[in-house]
């Protein structure tokens, strides 16, 4: 069932930064995203002859206001279009390699995806913004592409919100994780030298 990953994570999501994270702002602004989110979904609009959901909007128009609050802009933008014409090229390949029947799309793109992510950009939230406004590119250039051709591809369905939702969550899973291990490690060090020094 499409769309099924997407609720999961976001309302999982949505949980975690309501009543788990603390009264920030960023918390506010991302519960706040997340509601627009998970409320947009069945609506869409037509441009031309494109359908385009309102959600992949919002996704679009939040990616950038994230990544113009980032330092290094410039490269957000170019990885963010590599990974759009990557994106672009998965939906294509898709369409012609019987490999596809072995390796889902959403478990091959995801985790193709979210390496690329992990490995190009090093901040939280530049990854966020980079991997949101790239996939809607993608999804874009796959739909203006593909209608030259005489088909209508709507951008920003069910299907690629699951990816989009997973990436983010694997995304943010893992800066936990690794949050977590740091401070254990921590404290670990800081114990051991206090043990250190109280011997005579």
């Amino acid at each position: 069932m499409e769309g099924i990953y997407f609720y999961y994570t976001s309302w999982f999501l949505w949980v975690m930064f309501t009543f788990l994270s603390n009264k920030t702002s960023t918390r506010f602004y991302a519960s706040l995203l997340i509601l627009l989110l998970l409320n947009s979904v069945s609506y869409s609009i037509n441009i031309g002859s494109y359908n385009i959901s309102l959600t992949a909007i919002i996704i679009i128009v939040s990616s950038l206001v994230i990544l113009s609050l980032q330092k290094q802009q410039v490269k957000a933008v170019v990885i963010s279009i590599s990974i759009g014409l990557g994106y672009t090229g998965a939906l294509f390949w898709e369409a012609v390699s019987p490999v596809w029947l072995v390796l889902p799309r959403l478990l091959l793109v995801t985790l193709l995806a979210y390496l690329l992510v992990y490995v190009a950009v090093h901040q939280i939230w530049m990854r966020i913004g980079v991997w949101g406004l790239g996939s809607v590119l993608g999804e874009v250039i796959y739909s203006i592409y593909v209608g030259e051709m005489g088909y209508r591809e709507p951008i920003g369905e069910m299907a690629y919100l699951d990816m989009y939702s997973l990436v983010i969550f694997m995304v943010l899973t893992t800066t936990s994780f690794l949050y977590v291990v740091n401070e254990v490690e921590g404290m670990i060090t800081q114990r051991i030298k206090r043990k250190v020094g109280m011997k005579p």
